[in-house]
């Protein structure tokens, strides 16, 4: 009986500490997301390029990190190393946000609605598509964001091959946090968007 009722007490302040660790436990840290966004205005440095054509532009993503296809936010660490942020991630699929920024971007510069990426409805009819292929797409937090990037453009038909272009951005980081760090990203697709434009621009006139 005695012995019975020191198993009984053992068991109770074993379960009265367990409860009390958990008690004392720190949270878990909270968990922020991040989106791209587009320019919000032209450099000033930088003119857009004018027409009074109608170009109706199709984007089609064919190629794209699978180490950066992912929730977390991903930081280079060294020439090798990779880092995944497991409090900070993307507010949606990184591939759509890249996507949809730079059709607002080409929007923007250009001076047209006509613009989407694929897949589109069968209505929409691309007078010069552009075909993206995303090498690199990362970033050291304080330091700097990098975008490698080959594109080439074909006519409406996406047979014959136009113009073949490729572009390495650098863009400084200007404070610590990833805050900073998705900013510099956003002004490094605005960089890219804006290369893209000027050369779907001279493409298009003599088709139109």
């Amino acid at each position: 009986m005695i012995r019975r009722r020191i198993l009984s007490y053992l068991c109770l302040a074993l379960f009265l500490t367990a409860l009390a660790l958990m008690g004392c436990a720190s949270p878990s840290p909270p968990t922020y997301f991040y989106t791209l966004t587009p320019l919000e205005r032209l450099p000033k440095s930088l003119s857009a390029p004018q027409t009074g054509k109608q170009i109706v532009v199709g984007i089609i993503l064919q190629t794209f990190p699978e180490a950066l296809d992912r929730p977390q936010i991903v930081t280079r660490d060294g020439t090798n190393r990779l880092e995944l942020a497991e409090f900070h991630r993307w507010s949606g699929s990184l591939q759509k946000e890249l996507m949809g920024v730079l059709a607002e971007n080409l929007s923007k510069i250009i001076g047209t609605e006509q613009v989407a990426a694929a897949p589109w409805a069968d209505h929409f009819k691309p007078t010069i598509r552009v075909f993206l292929d995303i090498v690199q797409f990362d970033g050291h937090p304080g330091k700097d964001v990098t975008i490698k990037a080959r594109y080439a453009f074909t006519g409406p038909d996406g047979k014959i091959n136009l113009s073949t272009r490729g572009a390495t951005i650098n863009e400084p980081v200007t404070e610590d946090g990833y805050e900073a760090l998705i900013a510099a990203k956003s002004r490094a697709m605005g960089t890219l968007s804006l290369a893209i434009a000027r050369e779907i621009v001279e493409l298009s006139s003599p088709m139109l």
